[in-house]
């Protein structure tokens, strides 16, 4: 199934990119990418899934992909929530009317988005799916976020390059590759964006209680980007009455794109059968 692509005008006029794979169906997964990456390295999964009763929307962060703004920079971190939220009204408004359940999955940072978005409680949204979501960091978590706190008061817009290197994201040697080669992926963060990103792992966690709504929780089991243990710990204090926590063991980061990615991509597809898609 070929993405059709296109732009829309967000909440404050920024241009977004977005993929969508549309059929004849009343329910939505909306994807929210991670840290430097973009909405075309979901095409595999959108494929995937093609054979259920959903059509699927992607779009590019701002500052990320095709879309524009300054490059992995934010001016808040509710800037990007209300891009997902104008990326919905979106689909319900004029790509597809019809409409009327919504999930969203989230992967890495887009995991982080996507429950602040639940958490503001303004959608109403069928489930929240996360894949190896940011919630903090494995080692040094504390540290780091005072330290953005600090050099945001005078480097803003400074650059830094990802110091974990791109090895720990995937086995996958040709995924690799193809990451690298990539020449919408972005291995670098503005100081200032990491600090919202930090700001909003505190908020998230702190309201964790408030998640009601049906979650589905996968996890990479030798995560190097972001912490399992936050990620668990998270998952525990929910109060949704359905959720499901599975972690992969042996996994790197980039669940879509392990050497066995064909498992997490299995258990999204049968979590949305069990859901009447």
């Amino acid at each position: 199934m070929r993405a059709e692509t296109g732009y829309f005008t967000s909440f404050d006029g920024c241009r977004l990119f977005y993929r969508s794979w549309r059929k004849s169906a009343d329910s939505a997964l909306l994807i929210v990418h991670g840290l430097g990456e973009h909405s075309g390295r979901y095409d595999e999964l959108a494929s995937f899934l093609s054979e259920l009763s959903v059509s699927i929307f992607a779009f590019d962060l701002r500052g990320h992909g095709n879309s524009d703004g300054p490059r992995v920079f934010a001016e808040d971190f509710e800037q990007l929530t209300k891009d997902l939220k104008s990326f919905r009204t979106l689909v319900q408004r004029d790509l597809q009317p019809n409409i009327t359940r919504f999930f969203v999955l989230g992967q890495s940072l887009g995991g982080l988005i996507a429950t602040k978005v639940v958490l503001d409680g303004t959608e109403d949204w069928d489930t929240l799916i996360l894949w190896a979501p940011f919630f903090g960091i494995p080692f040094g978590h504390a540290a780091l976020s005072v330290l953005c706190s600090i050099l945001d008061l005078i480097v803003p817009r400074m650059i830094w390059d990802n110091p974990v290197p791109a090895v720990y994201l995937t086995h996958d040697v040709e995924e690799l590759a193809r990451y690298r080669s990539d020449a919408l992926v972005q291995r670098r963060i503005t100081i200032h964006l990491a600090r919202e990103m930090f700001l909003a792992c505190r908020s998230v966690g702190l309201r964790a209680e408030e998640i009601t709504l049906p979650l589905v929780v996968m996890a990479a089991g030798d995560d190097r980007i972001v912490s399992l243990k936050r990620t668990i710990s998270f998952f525990n204090r929910c109060r949704s009455q359905n959720k499901t926590l599975k972690v992969f063991d042996g996994f790197f980061h980039e669940l879509l794109h392990e050497r066995e990615r064909a498992k997490p991509m299995m258990m999204l597809k049968e979590e949305l059968i069990r859901r009447g898609l």
